[in-house]
């Protein structure tokens, strides 16, 4: 059983509320901000989410190429400020993301060089931390991001000798050079398989909901840090593999205040960062008028409405195709997972 039909009672209209983060979304004016910042990835999204719901039960068991394909979708015409990625393909060259004062906490930073302890590679591509988890204290780097306000966090990547590096920065021959770059993809694959792997068994075996939950925000979480492709990561797991896993397993959807928690805090944190989603969810499903993070539907000019309902119309087809099943037992489930959360993490 799903809490699919949850998407049919939602305001069709709100769609993006899924998407953009919620702390800009008076900024962007619901979704139009988040268009104008790279163009085409609203309707990507969108895409990305009936995708999604065409591929739902994910027959057997979470996998890898079917990721590759979320990313695809969900990537597809966007206009990427990132020159190097490519929809759908796992990328082949370094990578970092910024851990920032306002949001990354201590907690998080030991659970990271817990996670990297024993892998032999560079934590953060910033000089001063630019070692290995055992060679690295975490109140000091947590320090150091409080005082210069962010440090830049080296996602996992294989350490390579001088011909394979020399290859992939096209000093040979072409040849050299897809070599180079399928060696780096593949031990790729596989840690993403490695991922998948613990999540289906833990899924398997969870017997309360306090265990599903966790093995979904855990993977979530996992498959951001590995930060497998070079651009649309946070896209692909915290804003539509979350919503189909939660669906999936019979919990709402959650509407983030900020999808990119799940690489800069702890994972209690960021269980609580999705508990506050789900019940932010039930407010708009109660009233969708009622102004969530700052901002109302009643505000948005109805042009942008108007546009935003043409560009969801495939998406919204598919949802009004649910049948319809009573809220009653999932608003009790979200009520005892809010009830357990606590303070935002900031």
């Amino acid at each position: 059983m799903s809490t699919i039909h949850l998407l049919k009672a939602f305001d069709k209209s709100q769609l993006f509320r899924f998407f953009v983060d919620g702390r800009f979304q008076r900024k962007y004016r619901g979704w139009v901000g988040y268009e104008e910042g790279e163009p085409g990835s609203v309707q990507a999204m969108l895409d990305g989410y009936a995708f999604m719901l065409d591929n739902f039960e994910l027959t057997g068991s979470l996998r890898g190429v079917y990721l590759l394909d979320l990313h695809k979708v969900c990537m597809r015409g966007v206009r990427t400020k990132n020159q190097k990625s490519a929809p759908g393909d796992i990328r082949h060259l370094n990578s970092g993301m910024p851990f920032f004062a306002k949001t990354t906490t201590l907690e998080n930073l030991r659970e990271v060089l817990d996670i990297r302890r024993g892998d032999q590679t560079s934590v953060f591509n910033t000089k001063l931390f630019a070692r290995r988890a055992e060679e690295l204290d975490a109140e000091e780097i947590h320090r150091f991001i409080v005082r210069e306000g962010k440090v830049n966090f080296r996602s996992w990547y294989p350490n390579l000798d001088e011909p394979t590096k020399a290859a992939l920065e096209k000093r040979g021959t072409l040849e050299d050079f897809y070599k180079a770059k399928h060696f780096v993809q593949m031990q790729f694959a596989r840690r993403i398989e490695e991922i998948l792997d613990r999540f289906n068994r833990t899924v398997t075996i969870a017997v309360t909901d306090d265990q599903r939950l966790r093995a979904i925000a855990l993977v979530v979480r996992e498959l951001e840090l590995l930060h497998p492709f070079a651009d649309g990561n946070c896209r692909a797991f915290a804003c539509i593999l979350l919503m189909q896993l939660l669906l999936t397993h019979n919990f709402p959807p959650a509407i983030l205040a900020n999808p990119n928690l799940d690489a800069e805090c702890s994972l209690e944190q960021w269980i609580d960062e999705i508990r506050k989603g789900m019940s932010k969810t039930f407010e708009l499903l109660e009233d969708r008028t009622r102004t969530v993070f700052n901002y109302s539907i009643s505000d948005a000019d109805p042009a942008h409405i108007a546009k935003f309902d043409k560009m969801a119309e495939e998406l919204a087809k598919k949802i009004d195709q649910l049948a319809v099943t009573p809220l009653t037992a999932a608003r009790e489930r979200v009520d005892k997972f809010v009830s357990a959360g606590s303070e935002p993490v900031m």
